[in-house]
């Protein structure tokens, strides 16, 4: 046994950063907030008024309509693209570093997702990050126009038109593609962040047999309760609060009021009341059923067996 806990020790000393990043779940909590695209088109069209002004110390008012411009239309393509880049790079970098329990969940609401109308997350990406290569190249192709103008009046006619079109661009090749990022992000985000250096307890057993009003009766957790199998279509994560007399034994458990965290020291402790409490987690699962061995289990099936094998939570079948 020492030559075990001596490996274990120096197998995760490099991993050390690794291990902080995956201590909580939450991952998915993490993912960038994607704003609706009616939203982010409206930011745009602010944005060159805001920021650019004609700069009226140019006399010549053909350069000064030039730089006016160009600026306006470069400031444009800048608010249209970077949001587009920033949902992929964001999206692409935080599901490398997800926990593995959420990269089931992740996996699973994609899934679905692509049942549902084909769409896959990677294509959805794909489809904003060729939106805004498209909207960049057309952004750059304007400015040119604008900076190259031959008269003030065909600079600001240049401008006009190439602000319609990069706004024509981003509704017809970026809008529906966010829309579904932000469906999608409804889902993901929902997930519950479980504390893996706090004590969980799983519920795990057949569909409709109680586990959600057990969970509800104990905990902080509200799960549907309805009499028909999978009513729980995801975890759900509730809390419960345990009171010790001594390190042996347990006084009395009751449920802790929800802005309660596991670093608050209650009340009934700090007056002696009780030795000390502990915050402890408790999920309830979709459920399992009894396949023969080989059949393929359904998505719910698989969220219970992930919990079961990637969080560090005690069982209760």
């Amino acid at each position: 046994s020492t030559s075990s806990s001596s490996s274990s020790s120096s197998s995760s000393s490099p991993n050390s950063a690794a291990s902080a990043r995956l201590r909580n779940t939450g991952g998915l909590r993490r993912l960038p907030v994607v704003k609706s695209p009616t939203e982010l088109l409206d930011k745009a069209k602010k944005t060159p008024k805001r920021t650019v002004k004609n700069d009226m110390t140019i006399k010549n008012i053909r350069t000064r309509a030039r730089k006016h411009g160009a600026e306006s239309l470069n400031s444009l393509t800048q608010a249209l693209c970077v949001p587009l880049r920033d949902i992929v790079d964001g999206y692409r970098r935080e599901f490398r570093r997800l926990h593995p329990f959420e990269q089931v969940v992740a996996d699973l609401t994609v899934r679905a997702r692509q049942r549902k109308d084909g769409l896959t997350l990677e294509k959805v990406l794909l489809e904003i990050h060729e939106a805004r290569k498209i909207i960049l190249e057309a952004g750059k192709e304007w400015v040119y126009r604008a900076k190259h103008a031959e008269t003030a009046k065909e600079a600001t006619e240049a401008t006009k038109e190439g602000t319609d079109r990069l706004l024509e661009l981003y509704k017809e090749f970026a809008f529906e593609p966010v829309a579904s990022m932000v469906d999608l992000q409804r889902s993901l985000r929902s997930a519950p962040a479980v504390q893996l250096d706090t004590p969980a307890v799983v519920l795990v057993g057949a569909p409709n047999v109680g586990k959600s009003s057990i969970v509800r009766y104990i905990s902080s957790a509200t799960p549907e309760i309805n009499n028909y199998p999978f009513t729980t279509r995801g975890m759900t994560l509730g809390h419960v609060e345990v009171f010790w007399s001594d390190e042996d034994q347990i006084a009395r458990a009751v449920v802790p009021d929800e802005k309660r965290k596991a670093k608050d020291v209650s009340p009934d402790v700090m007056t002696g009341k009780y030795a000390f409490s502990q915050l402890c987690q408790v999920m309830d699962s979709p459920g399992v059923l009894v396949r023969p061995e080989g059949e393929e289990r359904n998505e719910m099936e698989e969220l219970t067996l992930a919990a079961m094998k990637h969080l560090p939570t005690a069982v209760m079948y």
